[in-house]
């Protein structure tokens, strides 16, 4: 048995619902700007509906030969976790499939198993890649998306 250190239960208690407050407004808060987003911009095409977003559907269909590290953690992790809202066992499956498809286009150069196991640990409540930001931070992927008629 431990002598008691002076910390009190009250205070861990408060603590704990502190912490819940906290992730209650941070979501309202990407609510709000998801809702801003949506007024600013009404024909967005890549919004999410239902839990779906048509672009990173139509790129799971349709492996690569290069940028796949990219995709796996900016784009497959955050959706398949926190818009798909899967389980990291299927979301893991799901990944190391399209991975097997793009190996036969070309080798893969690295661990995918180890990839796909660190983007899903750390994917945290990132969301995945919007159009906008992929087109100002992976121009030459957007392109290539674009030409094979994944985005338009």
């Amino acid at each position: 048995m431990q002598p008691w250190d002076g910390y009190r239960l009250e205070d861990y208690w408060v603590y704990l619902i502190q912490e819940k407050s906290n992730e209650k407004l941070e979501r309202l808060r990407d609510d709000k700007k998801r809702i801003w987003l949506d007024i600013k911009y009404p024909n967005r095409r890549h919004r999410q509906t239902s839990g779906k977003i048509d672009w990173i559907e139509s790129l799971y269909t349709k492996p690569l030969d290069d940028f796949r590290k990219y995709c796996i953690t900016f784009v497959f992790a955050p959706y398949f976790i926190n818009i798909k809202g899967l389980p990291q066992s299927e979301a893991f499956n799901l990944i190391k499939d399209w991975l097997d498809r793009c190996n036969f286009l070309r080798s893969l150069d690295f661990n995918a198993r180890q990839r796909i196991d660190y983007a899903l640990k750390t994917v945290r409540r990132y969301r995945p890649m919007s159009l906008h930001k992929l087109k100002l931070e992976m121009p030459l992927l957007y392109t290539r998306l674009r030409n094979e008629g994944i985005v338009n």
